[in-house]
């Protein structure tokens, strides 16, 4: 559907390269396997979003509602986008009467399900108490601020690790991307920052014995569109290609990861709960990291998977590694010679 939905809008080869690091470079390679809930309120609100940007926008508005009503918590992630694209007069009410539609759906699922529409199931739930001071706390009593440092950094749960293409809307690049995939791009960031305000503050922001950031699934959306942009930048300088293809070769990996190796001999940190933060913070522990410490013998099925995103790895790589192996044999030469010649 976004393949169909992008044909007019923006160069095919760009749309190629989306939809690849999408499937072989993100975060939906694990998610995938499972099927939660997140998933399906990711791609509602994905392609949701893109039907507001490119139309037909009446049926944009129904998938955002059913993505938020499958999930909450992305009520106010939905707002914040909505606001972005809300023009005056009148913003505010552009963007939270389908927020007060989402609000009317939930309450009606959770009279449907529990015979009362303030009840949402989560009441007094809590974790297990842990050497963590924040640990045993019901509702949405975790600190922001070590909420957003543990989402966005920690080796675990980090999306800044699970999610590296976000590093790329950082650098502007030389050639002008098409307005749509920019906007898509920024309503989809805007997503993100309502995801992350929400899930730092419940006092299960982890997850649970869940693969990555699981709340934070929509985070592969702007990420794989910043690296197929930046992938799509001819103009780019040496350096700046160099390190577009540092985040794919560690995008590359996140897929592989996920799809393959899961939670790679990580149950110690579901047994006891002073140990689950292990699989949160440390390095040693974290889903990204463990395969290099503890060896996995992988089946036909998990070698066909491993070769088909590295196989797509190098296909999105081969222009700019070229380009750059030209730069090399063109500059290398003539700075050795330079050495030898110094006094």
């Amino acid at each position: 559907m976004i393949a169909v939905l992008l044909r007019n809008h923006a160069p095919a080869h760009l749309v190629r390269r989306l939809l690849l690091i999408l499937m072989a470079a993100s975060m939906f390679g694990h998610h995938t396997q499972h099927f939660f809930g997140e998933v399906l309120t990711a791609m509602f609100l994905a392609v949701g979003l893109l039907m507001l940007v490119v139309g037909p926008s009446l049926l944009g508005m129904p998938l955002l509602i059913m993505g938020v009503v499958n999930a909450a918590a992305t009520a106010p992630a939905l707002f914040l986008a909505l606001l972005d694209r809300a023009r005056p007069p009148y913003r505010l009410v552009k963007a939270g009467w389908p927020i007060v539609i989402c609000v009317m759906g939930l309450m009606l699922e959770f009279y449907l399900r529990r015979g009362n529409p303030f009840h949402s199931g989560y009441e007094g739930d809590f974790g297990r108490p842990s050497i963590l001071p924040y640990s045993g706390r019901p509702g949405f009593s975790y600190p922001l601020a070590f909420g957003l440092l543990s989402l966005l950094f920690s080796f675990g749960k980090g999306v800044a690790l699970f999610a590296p293409g976000l590093w790329l809307l950082f650098k502007r690049t030389a050639m002008p991307a098409p307005a749509v995939l920019r906007t898509w791009q920024r309503h989809s960031i805007w997503i993100v920052v309502g995801l992350l305000l929400v899930y730092a503050k419940w006092w299960a922001w982890p997850g649970g014995w869940f693969w990555g950031p699981r709340f934070l699934l929509y985070a592969s959306i702007p990420a794989s569109v910043a690296l197929a942009i930046h992938l799509s930048d001819e103009d780019a300088t040496p350096a700046a290609k160099a390190l577009t293809l540092a985040v794919l070769g560690w995008s590359i990996w996140v897929g592989i990861n996920g799809a393959v190796y899961g939670q790679l001999d990580m149950a110690i940190c579901n047994v006891e709960a002073n140990i689950e933060p292990l699989c949160w913070y440390s390095p040693e522990f974290s889903a990204l990291f463990r395969p290099f410490i503890v060896p996995k013998t992988l089946s036909a099925a998990e070698w066909t998977t491993f070769a088909y995103s590295a196989t797509a790895g190098v296909v999105l790589a081969a222009p700019f590694a070229l380009d750059l192996l030209r730069v090399a044999r063109a500059r290398v030469p003539a700075l050795v010679r330079q050495w030898l010649m110094a006094p």
